[in-house]
């Protein structure tokens, strides 16, 4: 089970806490007065990235996940979400979700809560059977189990954070032990819950469609924020799964790298793991950790290589070297040509997969999409197409002493213009060409290959076979 712990602000205090637990509501305040209507375009505004980064927390919650609060150095709990109506999270108002400056909120915005518009996603919780009246300093959770607590230990800056199982199981230990023998807990009333219930909840349902409508560059074909492809995945995982299997935690920018000043630590876009379902007990082991890095634009050549340092970070802190219990995923515009070669050749590991006698195993579970936005204006994943055959069948010819060259065909006036040819053989490869084209370059002597329909080695390898024949 995971945990969300919620900072309160100072001014509100313990008040703050109280207010929040009473009612069973919590809302995170965003500042939009940066905002205006006139600046959907610019990408760089950094108060459009914090509303995302928000809305891809509260795309992640489940209910059932406990909540705690934070206030002055302590913390204090139990709660956990609930489903009010079909979820636990919503919209505050009916155009949350569009990243506009907003001077105030009407009663035509039909809000669930009377709150200004800075308060734009409220989540819903009540006590995981007490919501404690004692808070537990912070210095001493972090002492009690030091290896458990990764997230909480970088919790700055921010509004809340998503804590793991394994944090969130040694911080509710922590509140439960000291409060064993204390009985005061904070009052927990559910007539709000059952107020916003004669809502039409339906349409105040969290969507990251809806802002990537208004923030997306059609010109340029690209998401105008990272973070906000962030929520957009966040959200497709947690209601749909990955590639077939579901999975039951879902979060992002988990840090990935030694403790150090928090400007410089290095954080996964979307980390993200699945239980053993079949395992007996109720505490279940986690069977696939996933990693998914993202780029609103054309991935580099590097992007595969920081993905595996992750992999790595991974295999290392969580699954004890296992590496077939991690899949790596990556999400970008689109790739440069030759990506399939960089995978092959850098993004591998060999890891020992039994001992005694010891096995060898090799781990390659990386891949990547392309995000694009369909014709109904929803955006998509698919696979990107990364296997390069131009430059697989130039490099095995050099590697069999086999000349090439780029130059052009004549014949009988006509010119023709592959993406390479063998002169030696009289093979001319391209990237699509039409019957007419193709029947000339037959009939003088030249077998025409058409490359855009290999797709993999395999073929790239038949080919070879059909050619030297």
């Amino acid at each position: 089970m995971a945990g969300f712990i919620f900072s309160i602000y100072k001014e509100e205090n313990i008040e703050g806490v109280k207010k929040c637990i009473k009612q069973g509501i919590y809302a995170s305040k965003v500042p939009n007065d940066k905002l205006s209507s006139k600046e959907n375009e610019n990408s760089s505004n950094k108060s459009k990235q914090v509303m995302a980064a928000v809305l891809a927390d509260y795309c992640s919650m489940q209910a059932g996940d406990n909540v705690y609060f934070l206030s002055d150095r302590r913390i204090y709990g139990v709660g956990k979400l609930v489903n009010v109506g079909p979820d636990c999270k919503y919209k505050n108002y009916l155009d949350a979700n569009i990243f506009e400056k907003k001077e105030g909120v009407r009663e035509e915005d039909q809000p669930l809560m009377k709150l200004s518009p800075e308060y734009r996603w409220l989540c819903f919780f009540k006590p995981d059977q007490h919501f404690f009246a004692e808070g537990v300093d912070m210095d001493e959770v972090l002492s009690y189990k030091p290896l458990a607590f990764r997230m909480l230990r970088a919790f700055q800056d921010v509004t809340f954070i998503k804590i793991d199982d394994e944090e969130n199981r040694a911080l509710k230990e922590c509140i439960y032990l000291k409060n064993r023998e204390k009985k005061k807990y904070f009052e927990y009333n559910s007539s709000e819950h059952k107020r916003v219930l004669k809502f039409d909840l339906e349409k105040y349902l969290i969507n990251p469609g809806e802002t990537i409508k208004t923030e997306f560059d059609y010109d340029k074909n690209e998401i105008n924020t990272e973070m906000l492809l962030e929520a957009w995945t966040i959200d497709f995982i947690s209601k749909k799964g990955f590639e077939g299997e579901k999975y039951n935690y879902v979060t992002h920018q988990v840090i990935a790298s030694p403790f150090k000043p928090l400007a410089y630590i290095d954080k996964m876009d979307i980390f993200a793991y699945r239980y053993l379902e079949e395992y007996p007990d109720l505490e279940k082991p986690i069977e696939k950790y996933m990693v998914i890095e993202l780029k609103k634009g054309k991935a580099t050549r590097n992007f595969p290589l920081q993905l595996m340092r992750y992999v790595d970070w991974i295999s290392k802190e969580y699954a004890a070297g296992d590496y077939s219990l991690i899949k790596a995923v990556g999400i970008a515009k689109g790739y440069p040509k030759g990506m399939q070669k960089i995978i092959d050749e850098q993004c591998n590991r060999s890891y020992l997969s039994d001992l005694h006698p010891n096995i060898t195993s090799q781990w390659n579970d990386l891949s990547l999409y392309e995000y694009f936005m369909d014709k109904g204006n929803q955006l998509r994943i698919r696979k990107s197409n990364i296997f390069d055959p131009i430059l697989e069948l130039k490099e095995r010819f050099s590697n069999i002493g086999l000349k090439y060259n780029n130059g052009k065909i004549r014949i009988n006036g006509g010119v023709y213009s592959p993406k390479f040819k063998v002169q030696s053989q009289k093979w001319a490869f391209f990237e699509r060409i039409d019957e007419e084209e193709k029947n000339v370059l037959s009939k003088n002597g030249w077998t025409v290959i058409d490359v855009s329909k290999i797709k993999n080695r395999v073929e790239v390898n038949q080919l070879i076979l059909e050619l030297f024949r």
